[in-house]
């Protein structure tokens, strides 16, 4: 009798657990659906998101375009450190 009663005590606790959350999904879907409906709310979130992609796409080409300006850099700085070491042996072979 007793693991009978144990055993409906966890089927009610599964079934409420998967109530619980069918109705936390059909919340969710039912806001999506009304935020969506909305001109005001859907047109803003969509301006906001537009916004926010032009500046990560405004940030990357940032990005890029130090990288490339750091490594023109350290190019011209290897160029001119070869330059001088060149410059020293050329001196050394004059003497």
């Amino acid at each position: 009798m007793l693991m009978l009663g144990l055993r409906r005590d966890t089927n009610d606790t599964l079934r409420d657990t998967k109530e619980i959350k069918r109705k936390q999904v059909a919340e969710a879907k039912l806001y999506q659906q009304w935020r969506m409906n909305i001109p005001i709310v859907s047109n803003s979130e969509r301006a906001y998101s537009n916004r926010n992609m032009k500046l990560s796409c405004l940030d990357q080409q940032i990005e890029k375009r130090m990288k490339r300006e750091r490594d023109e850099e350290e190019a011209k700085k290897i160029l001119k450190e070869r330059e001088e070491t060149l410059k020293k042996q050329r001196e050394l072979e004059k003497d």
